[in-house]
């Protein structure tokens, strides 16, 4: 423990002072280094890789590019306007509940799976549910909300089949 605080540390890993930290400059007594040109060709190639590399990387992103300009010219063409109403449709868009207030006819098509809703530059989109396919096959990746009609199994509702639910129930 005869250590001073500054030594501990620098035996930890803490940096060295800033001015132990500054590289010595090399004397050389006389002696000529050998420059090899072994030295310069690896220079060259990893430039050559670089500049390979930033023409690829250019190259997938006018591809994204062109990819997004298409699937906006799809959605923008086949969207479903005037869909603004007074109904509320609730869906999940990654981890946030996002809700949107339709009319009865726009509500009833992503009730039913003939519309899904999509997104794009930050605004959402209705589009019928037969372009889908062709979004798909442009970007996999592309975000589209579906509704999914879960299942019921008629045994389940044995109990209450006497019972009717009245037509303009909205949940």
């Amino acid at each position: 423990m005869s250590d001073s605080l500054r030594d501990q540390l620098l035996k930890a890993g803490f940096n060295a002072p800033p001015d132990e930290r500054k590289v010595k400059p090399r004397r050389e007594s006389g002696k000529q280094r050998n420059k090899s040109p072994s030295g310069t060709v690896k220079k060259s190639n990893s430039r050559q890789t670089a500049i390979a590399k930033q023409k690829a990387d250019a190259a997938v992103i006018a591809q994204r590019k062109k990819t997004k300009a298409k699937i906006k010219a799809l959605i923008e063409q086949h969207s479903i306007k005037d869909t603004t109403g007074d109904v509320p449709y609730s869906f999940v868009a990654g981890k946030k509940i996002r809700q949107l207030f339709l009319n009865s006819a726009a509500h009833e098509q992503l009730s039913s799976g003939q519309a899904v809703i999509t997104r794009l530059n930050g605004s959402t989109h209705i589009i019928p549910s037969e372009l889908v396919d062709s979004i798909r096959q442009l970007n996999p990746e592309w975000v589209i909300i579906r509704n999914q009609n879960p299942t019921t199994d008629d045994q389940s509702d044995g109990e209450y089949a006497n019972f009717q639910v009245p037509d303009d129930l909205m949940w």
